[in-house]
């Protein structure tokens, strides 16, 4: 009886490590996605490619899609919101793992971006001889939330016209996109004009942008930016930078246009 339990304890140890992947494997795994990620980005369907197993369902029509889409289309921005680690298939050789992301285009006669909201992917792994590779990929047909160009195009310019007032020290144009719902709107106009006062010269780079969400009545969104911003004081040589920043914003569709309503500092 006891050899016999041993056995069993031994049996269901070898099926459960064959049947979950090593902490190891999951960063190999990750590592391809952020690869996979950043190709994208940069339009390299070659080496993306590369990434895909031999019998990937359809490989060179998938390569041709991607090749005409980043030809025909610009501004393509691919961003990851979430990873979720699927369990483990075939003795441990193959995971599917769900993918949620948002993604950016434009085609020619766009007067602005195209932008899908929290998409969804599922990717298949598979461990071959030479490490994982991505065995397939699902696109989710209708998940995320499509805002069209045109709504792109208004909610931007509502964060241009700030980077414009913010760059030409413009009190007045700065108050045309600050809701009157703004919490704090006096002091933050207050703030506006102290700092230009301070500063003999502000830059600001806006290095992304990006829409993390928007209402069910697609009257507010927030949008997430990227930036560096630089600034220099009188009597103090060179400019003062701080690179990497982020800010999530929130805007409201109000008579006059999409009003900042939260998230300036």
């Amino acid at each position: 009886m006891t050899n016999r339990f041993l056995w069993i304890v031994l049996l269901a140890s070898f099926l459960f490590s064959a049947c979950s992947i090593s902490n190891e494997d999951r960063k190999d795994i990750q590592k391809i996605i952020e690869i996979r990620d950043s190709l994208l980005n940069k339009g390299d369907i070659k080496s993306i490619s590369a990434l895909l197993t031999p019998d990937f369902p359809n490989k060179q029509e998938y390569v041709k899609k991607l090749n005409i889409q980043h030809f025909y289309i610009s501004n393509f921005a691919y961003r990851i919101r979430k990873i979720i680690p699927g369990k483990a298939k075939s003795f441990g050789k193959e995971s599917v793992y769900d993918i949620e992301y948002n993604l950016t285009f434009s085609t020619p006669d766009d007067l602005a971006p195209t932008i899908f909201i929290n998409r969804a992917e599922k990717i298949t792994f598979r461990k071959e001889e030479i490490g994982w590779m991505i065995a397939d990929i699902e696109e989710i047909k209708n998940s995320g939330e499509k805002v069209d160009p045109q709504t792109v195009y208004d909610i931007f310019f509502a964060l241009d016209t700030r980077k414009s007032a913010l760059l030409a020290k413009d009190t007045e144009l700065f108050k045309t996109i600050i809701s009157q719902k703004y919490k704090g709107r006096d002091k933050l106009i207050e703030d506006f004009q102290k700092n230009h006062k301070a500063f003999s010269q502000i830059t600001y780079k806006l290095n992304a942008r990006d829409l993390e969400k928007i209402s069910k009545d697609r009257k507010i969104v927030k949008v997430v930016q990227f930036y560096d911003l630089g600034f220099m004081a009188d009597g103090i040589k060179g400019l003062t930078e701080v690179k990497d920043q982020k800010e999530i914003i929130t805007l409201e569709k109000e008579s006059k246009g999409w009003m900042i309503v939260d998230g300036l500092n």
